[in-house]
């Protein structure tokens, strides 16, 4: 993360573009929550921002990794090393 953040700025040193918005960043609480309105520095809020997009991909992934497994284990029958040959379905059926 702090790598990131100083490549992104010597990154903007480079390219002569400023870094970091001309005020500060204000968030409000949440009623009910205690705090009081807390005033974030750019990189505080960048650093945030990162952390709530890591965790939201993360979550998505492992939620569609899981979507995956159940789609595999619903069509397990499909796989090469579920089918049986046609002398394995004849052996194991009952005889008339």
């Amino acid at each position: 993360m702090e790598d990131a953040l100083i490549y992104a700025k010597s990154l903007c040193d480079e390219l002569k573009i400023s870094f970091g918005p001309s005020r500060r960043i204000r968030r409000k609480n949440i009623f009910g929550d205690g705090s009081k309105d807390v005033q974030l520095s750019y990189e505080d809020d960048l650093r945030q921002t990162m952390f709530s997009s890591i965790d939201r991909v993360s979550a998505e992934n492992q939620e569609r990794f899981q979507q995956l497994e159940n789609l595999a284990q619903k069509y397990a029958f499909l796989r090469p090393e579920v089918k049986m040959s046609m002398y394995e379905l004849r052996s194991s059926s009952p005889r008339h």
